[in-house]
């Protein structure tokens, strides 16, 4: 299974000192030839891998649920702001996992969700 398609992009400063990383990923399935053309069609596709992400966007709590969660497979939630830092990490243990949002700054985010070997990313914007 590959990586997630992603873009890295550097600023410098006058003197040659990089000031900014900036890391935008890509939404699709780690692993498919497939990207996706259009933001409407990725919760589409989360659907389709029985993964749902609400409410969106959100304020104190995300929910997410995953239709055929397997408790002896590897499932965890990642939450990974726009410069690529993680934020948040949470295994997922039941079927349903809230994820506490309500300390981190309003902004867009990506949640890492990784289902038995499926990798997914999700965009997540947080208000205040």
């Amino acid at each position: 299974m590959g990586l997630a398609q992603s873009k890295i992009e550097y600023t410098y400063s006058g003197s040659g000192n990089r000031t900014m990383r900036q890391i935008s990923f890509s939404p699709f399935r780690v692993g498919s030839k497939d990207s996706i053309d259009s933001a409407k069609e990725f919760p589409k596709l989360l659907m389709n891998e029985g993964i749902s992400v609400y409410p969106n966007p959100s304020k104190d709590f995300v929910n997410v649920s995953i239709n055929d969660f397997d408790s002896s497979q590897k499932n965890n939630l990642t939450l990974i702001d726009a410069k690529g830092n993680e934020i948040l990490f949470q295994t997922i243990k039941s079927q349903k996992t809230e994820f506490n949002i309500s300390q981190i700054k309003s902004g867009v985010y990506y949640f890492r969700v990784v289902k038995n070997e499926t990798i997914l990313f999700y965009k997540l914007v947080k208000i205040e």
